[in-house]
This record gives C-alpha cells, sequence and structure tokens, in this order.
C-alpha cells in the first residue's frame, strides 16, 4: 500500500523493511501476545478483543 502510494509512510518503503516488520509480527504473534494475554488473566484485569470494525462499531454502539 504505502509503495503504490495509497498508504502514507513515514519512510522509504522497501522490501528489506517488509520483511522486517513480517518477521517482527510473526514473533509478537508467537511470544509477546500469548504473554501480554496470559498477564491479563492472571490479574483479571478487564478486556475486551476486539477483531474486526463490525464488532468494533457494535461494541461502540453499545456503550
Amino acid at each position: 500500500m504505502q509503495k503504490l502510494g495509497i498508504e502514507k509512510a513515514n519512510y522509504t518503503p522497501t522490501f528489506k523493511i517488509f520483511m522486517k516488520m513480517f518477521k517482527w509480527n510473526a514473533g509478537f504473534e508467537k511470544k509477546s501476545k500469548p504473554k501480554i494475554l496470559d498477564m491479563f488473566r492472571q490479574d483479571k484485569m478487564k478486556s475486551l478483543i476486539i477483531k474486526d470494525n463490525h464488532k468494533l462499531e457494535q461494541f461502540v454502539s453499545e456503550v
């Protein structure tokens, strides 16, 4: 999207940067995200995970 000029980028988008971002995201999903969610469960913190815009709009309209 950034390479095509559809989405603004604060840096020069390159394939190398894309690969770094892809690797970071994969690592976050596999390692960090489960740890964060586990901390929420252990501390009995109230949390809500919204996975798509439709559910977000639904939640906002109910609040």
